[in-house]
């Protein structure tokens, strides 16, 4: 993968963790998955300010093998 499928994917996380959040009752699920949501968006913002280079973050193909948008 490259760094902007790597970006579209850590968004995508980013995103879902947002629309299954209000779904859930206990304010500390809720929370944690806003948590989560503000990590993925910072990790995608400094992937993507490193442009092609990785500046030591490593990607391992497992973490979207198998993942879907909507799956």
């Amino acid at each position: 993968m490259c760094s902007r499928e790597f970006i579209a994917f850590y968004r995508w996380c980013a995103a879902y963790c947002l629309e299954v959040a209000p779904k859930f009752e206990d304010p500390g699920c809720k929370a944690a998955l806003f948590s989560m949501a503000q990590t993925w968006r910072a990790l995608a913002d400094r992937v993507e300010r490193a442009g092609d280079a990785t500046h030591g973050i490593r990607h391992p193909q497992s973490v979207t093998e198998g993942v879907t948008p909507h799956g």
